[in-house]
């Protein structure tokens, strides 16, 4: 959220209260002319922006999901039912709707579960699962990211147990010498 500092002492909790508090003093008084423009639309000498930490979260949130889930931005503007240039718009400090907030929230919630499981992202959000659907499209289609990052997780994880399995079997033949060997140039 956005505050106004105004004259030093008096906080405005958002920019919009600060500019029609500014066009009330200019408009009422007729001094029109010691208003200025600024980043956040007119204001008054004496009237000065701060900027907060949450100013660009939705940014720093697009940021965060695109690098560890190495994904595009239209992949990822595709998966949320937006344009590329909305992203932009977004990484630039303009401000989503709530349900999409909601939604990017629960993206980043799901890169983290990816990032912590260790896979490989662009690989294993490309699978297709049970549904036909990969990561992305079936989050297009509104699942919930953050079960189908867990579910993805899950499915990495019992692939990685049984090729662990498959070696070891494998190993076990190797040693008892029972595995037969194959002459490759033979099957040519």
């Amino acid at each position: 959220m956005s505050t106004m500092k105004f004259i030093e002492t008096r906080t405005v909790k958002k920019a919009s209260q600060a500019a029609i508090l500014a066009g009330c003093v200019v408009a009422g008084t007729g001094g029109i002319s010691i208003a200025h423009a600024s980043g956040v639309g007119y204001g008054l000498p004496g009237v000065h922006y701060v900027a907060s930490a949450a100013d660009n979260y939705v940014g720093e949130q697009l940021s965060a999901i695109t690098s560890s889930l190495r994904t595009t931005n239209a992949e990822l503007a595709r998966a949320l039912g937006v344009s590329r240039q909305a992203l932009y718009n977004w990484r630039a400090g303009q401000r989503p709707g709530s349900a999409t907030i909601d939604r990017l929230e629960r993206l980043s919630s799901a890169a983290k579960v990816i990032s912590a499981s260790g896979i490989i992202p662009k690989h294993a959000l490309a699978r297709v699962n049970s549904d036909g659907q990969n990561f992305w499209q079936a989050v297009a289609q509104g699942a919930d990211a953050v079960d189908l990052a867990n579910k993805i997780v899950d499915n990495h994880n019992a692939r990685e147990s049984q090729r662990k399995l498959v070696a070891a079997r494998l190993a076990a033949k190797r040693s008892r010498g029972t595995l037969p060997t194959f002459d490759v140039d033979h099957l040519e």
